[in-house]
């Protein structure tokens, strides 16, 4: 069945897979850094997210402490980031010097069993019925408005957050490209024996790796509470997607190669509800994925000069 697609069907699913892109994005990012720097397919990146939306919540709901949303946002951003150095510290490190050569698999195994524990302990503590900021935002007076140009669409939130992604990616680029801590991360993510030889301390930057990652995905999980609304399990599907980019991209890509990554990714999911329904749109992802790790095995790329050196 062909399907009449319009000008402003696709239009609007433009902006829709840009400002998803921004949050994919600004996942792939972390989730790269921590890859990449540390050496951790750390899948609790999950877990992480959903605590920076609950956390920001429970600063800023008047049933809790009743602080100004945007306090409560940053607070919550400062305590994802916590959360994650504490796992770092405590876990992933420990297991990953007990694992030795295995360390990868190992960490990724722990990661993820940290994130089923994570994702329990917030029903424990939150419950697990959906929870919203829409208490805390009527106390600033902040309405949730539609933004129509270009024959779309959206919402001042939806506005916010991807600017909000855009300008963190920004921020990690500039970081990495113009200060010493950048130097040092870059460093240790290339060879972290000489990086210790030259006198940086790797441990150190592990840490701020996975504070600057943690911090990432708080901020992303704010953002998609107040769009939509917490869940203890709202951060898998996204993650899944910061991950995915992070691997096309490359972790050791800059900062905006991988960003841009997540935008095409959230754009190929879009357009794909022009020909099936949204649930099943989701399952291009995994196509991607797997479009790319079979071209990685059998290096696609080489393969038309290796049959043109054998026909001659």
């Amino acid at each position: 069945m062909i399907l009449a697609i319009t000008g402003q069907q696709v239009r609007q699913l433009t902006v829709n897979g840009l400002i998803n892109g921004a949050e994919f994005g600004l996942l792939a990012v972390g989730f790269a850094l921590m890859l990449g720097v540390v050496g951790r397919f750390n899948f609790a990146y999950a877990w992480i997210y959903a605590l920076g939306g609950y956390f920001a919540l429970f600063f800023a709901d008047p049933a809790r402490l009743g602080l100004n949303i945007w306090l409560g946002m940053l607070l919550g951003i400062m305590c994802a980031a916590v959360v994650g150095v504490a796992t770092e510290a405590a876990i992933f490190a420990p297991v990953a010097r007990r694992a030795g050569p295995s360390a990868l698999m190992t960490v990724f195994i722990a990661s993820l069993g940290l994130a089923i524990i994570g994702e329990n302990l917030i029903r424990l503590f939150w419950g697990s019925a959906p929870l919203n900021f829409f208490p805390a935002l009527q106390e600033v007076g902040f309405k949730v408005k539609p933004i129509r140009s270009w024959g779309t669409v959206i919402t001042n939130v939806k506005l916010f957050k991807a600017v909000s992604c855009a300008s963190a990616v920004l921020v990690v680029a500039g970081v990495l490209r113009f200060t010493g801590l950048g130097r040092e991360i870059k460093a240790t993510r290339s060879n972290p024996e000489l990086a210790g030889v030259l006198g940086i301390a790797t441990r150190r930057v592990h840490l701020i790796v996975f504070a600057i990652a943690s911090a990432m995905a708080g901020l992303a999980g704010f953002w998609v509470g107040v769009e939509f609304s917490l869940q203890p399990s709202m951060g898998f599907q996204a993650v899944f997607f910061g991950v995915v980019a992070a691997f096309l991209a490359g972790p050791a890509s800059s900062p905006i190669k991988i960003f841009l990554a997540g935008v095409a990714l959230a754009l190929i999911e879009q357009y794909a509800t022009l020909w099936i329904d949204s649930q099943r749109a989701q399952l291009v992802v995994f196509a991607v994925l797997l479009v790319y790790l079979v071209g990685r095995s059998f290096d696609l790329v080489a393969l038309p000069k290796r049959l043109l050196r054998s026909a001659t």
